[in-house]
């Protein structure tokens, strides 16, 4: 009876101290939008309406992309599926594509960045599908949170360090459209490599996104 109250003491322990090192906020997947207030985040999961077997499937179009974007486009819609198997993209025209990559009117980007227009240099516009736009906490928490269309809008300033960087964006505005959020935002932000920081230096998925499309998908 001794030996057994001892081992049932060792067992509580040991379940305790498993206890206080995983964290009780555990992230299964960076999303976009989160409620609640630190350190108590809510994530609110985003997805793709399109899935099969477990693969968000996509379809994309750049037609009225310019040169210097249009010319890395093939490149940015195989990225995704080359490096994770839960990604399809096929290209298709812009009337049935529901990924579509185009510059805005200065204008309109000068009116979405008002702080900054020259430094911002990509944005996913998403549409539900119960047809709502979704830019912010409050639209996320009221639509379907399944995305059935993205546009993929760059800047119209063409302020781009380089090709690289060019690259980088727009594969960083798809990881956006399959519904991933940023990786080192203050939402449980991680230090892991990602095509997902705030300020994409990565052309392809790195580990830390091919897992967080796999908690997701």
């Amino acid at each position: 009876m001794i030996k057994k109250h001892i081992f049932c003491i060792a067992l509580s322990l040991c379940v305790l101290l498993f206890s206080v090192f995983i964290p009780v906020n555990s992230v299964s997947a960076h999303e976009i939008y989160y409620t609640g207030t630190s350190p108590n985040y809510t994530p609110v999961p985003l997805k793709w309406a399109f899935v099969t077997n477990r693969t968000a499937s996509l379809k994309t179009n750049a037609d009225s992309l310019p040169e210097s974007l249009s010319s890395h486009y093939t490149y940015v819609r195989n990225v995704w599926p080359r490096y994770s198997s839960r990604v399809s993209v096929t290209h298709t025209s812009s009337s049935n594509s529901n990924i579509y990559f185009s510059i805005p009117s200065v204008s309109w980007w000068n009116e979405v960045f008002p702080n900054f227009p020259k430094y911002a240099y990509g944005y996913c516009m998403v549409i539900s599908t119960d047809g709502r736009e979704i830019r912010n906490t409050n639209d996320a928490v009221a639509s379907s949170k399944q995305i059935k269309y993205a546009r993929l809008l760059f800047t119209p300033y063409d302020n781009f360090d380089d090709d690289t960087h060019r690259k980088a964006v727009m594969a960083h505005e798809m990881g956006h459209a399959l519904g991933l959020g940023h990786s080192d935002a203050k939402y449980y932000p991680t230090t892991a490599a990602s095509i997902m920081q705030q300020s994409p230096r990565y052309t392809f998925p790195q580990t830390h996104d091919i897992n967080d499309l796999n908690s997701k998908y």
